[in-house]
């Protein structure tokens, strides 16, 4: 492998702007790219905060616990309605479900 195919992201650090909510920042760098990832958290108490980091978003990562069967149809119906708002359009989208 080329040294350059070996280079991994590089993280500068992760930022906790609220500890109560869960939300974690990682600013990402890789051959020029930069990433600014929001990692906020999933409990239905925190949803209600998730419009507020809607703006500018090119991507949503959607992580599911797929071996969780009795919550699957809530992750389907909270995706389905993220979907539609209209801040989120043109945001490219990935779901991850791990435990498969």
């Amino acid at each position: 492998m080329k040294k350059k195919e070996k280079e991994k992201f590089n993280d500068e650090g992760t930022q906790t702007i609220s500890p109560m909510l869960k939300i974690n920042i990682h600013d990402l760098e890789h051959r020029g790219f930069k990433l600014n990832v929001w990692d906020v958290g999933g409990q239905k108490s925190l949803r209600s905060y998730w419009r507020n980091y809607f703006e500018s978003t090119d991507g949503l990562i959607w992580h599911v616990d797929s071996a969780d069967k009795a919550r699957l149809d809530d992750f389907r119906n909270e995706l389905h309605s993220l979907i539609k708002e209209k801040r989120l359009a043109g945001a490219s989208l990935l779901v991850f479900a791990n435990k498969i």
